[in-house]
């Protein structure tokens, strides 16, 4: 079930995950990570909903985690400006996704899941900067 917030979400614990296991986090990262634990403990549904989209992450098949793990890594190389944008599109596009029937939602998902359609949006982004 696709949730308004569930991409970005699930991206954006998945960058934490991805962090915390490239590298040893500096000690303002633990603390900047304790502060948003305290404040995720006072909200038990966005951290059951994290926990949630957590799961629902490490269900996905290891190509597909590796897809989104490269997609978090190439947008924390962009600009601030430029994330708050491409976070915009990811949001938009997340709601459109989930406005369609769950037919028409599959058949978009796996039409576009390959590789080489990731590969040539990619290629497109690099060309058009």
């Amino acid at each position: 079930m696709f949730r308004r917030a569930y991409f970005p979400g699930l991206i954006l614990l998945f960058a934490a995950m991805t962090a915390s296991a490239v590298a040893d986090p500096t000690p303002e990262e633990l603390e900047q990570n304790r502060r948003k634990l305290e404040v995720w403990r006072k909200q038990p549904e966005q951290l059951t909903r994290l926990r949630q989209d957590l799961a629902a992450f490490l269900n996905l098949p290891a190509d597909r985690r590796e897809r989104i793990a490269k997609l978090d890594e190439n947008l924390r190389l962009e600009s601030a400006k430029r994330q708050t944008r491409l976070w915009g599109v990811l949001t938009r596009y997340t709601e459109w996704l989930e406005d369609l029937s769950e037919a028409d939602r599959k058949a978009l998902i796996e039409r576009f899941a390959a590789p080489s359609a990731y590969e040539a949006a990619d290629a497109y982004d690099r060309r058009s900067r």
